[in-house]
């Protein structure tokens, strides 16, 4: 199928639309930002929500690679829907969420070499109530025996960023002095419950 072909007609059929106001649209970049298309009234359209997610899934088929991330992220926006989603919603998240992870895998992935300042987030503060939440949906977590063994794999041998390194003398004494206040507290605990 060509889906270029297709990209094409769908845009141009959707043309000139009038949505009525207090109807819902949502803004469609024509040429995505990711390859370069801007926020000038020409690139932009708007298009209903289900016209939306088809545009992207053409976009997808046509395009494949961070495409599929953009269907991922709008069919999975359960905000946009008033009602449950449909087997077939379901089918297609699920779809686009593989093909993203296969093509966006090693030095194909979207944060491959991006590190310190390339980084997007670098610098970032989060807010308290920010922080409380990821720590949050990090407690509890059990990972599986096998899960373990491959984080663990992970960080083996050379693998390791310390591997061949070592901590300065200053270094070292800074992480006895810690170790030392921590028992020191530990121990005034134990001796206060005893007592």
């Amino acid at each position: 199928m060509n889906y270029e072909l297709l990209y094409a007609r769908f845009i141009a059929s959707r043309q000139g639309r009038v949505f009525s106001p207090g109807e819902y649209s949502e803004r469609h970049h024509i040429v995505p930002r990711c390859e370069g298309g801007g926020d000038e009234p020409e690139n932009l359209i708007r298009l209903s929500a289900r016209d939306h997610l088809f545009a992207h899934l053409i976009l997808a088929k046509w395009k494949g690679g961070v495409h599929w991330f953009s269907v991922y992220r709008t069919f999975g926006n359960k905000a946009r829907w008033n009602e449950l989603p449909t087997a077939q919603v379901v089918r297609l998240v699920a779809m686009a969420k593989q093909k993203f992870g296969e093509e966006n895998r090693g030095d194909k992935s979207l944060m491959f070499g991006r590190v310190g300042e390339k980084c997007p987030i670098f610098g970032m503060k989060r807010s308290p109530e920010t922080r409380a939440k990821m720590s949050a949906a990090k407690k509890g977590r059990i990972f599986s025996a096998e899960h373990r063994e491959k984080l663990c794999a992970a960080k083996r041998g050379d693998k390791n960023p310390w591997s061949g390194l070592r901590h300065s003398p200053e270094a070292k004494e800074k992480m006895s002095a810690a170790a030392r206040e921590v028992w020191a507290r530990r121990k005034a605990i134990a001796q206060e419950s005893a007592a």
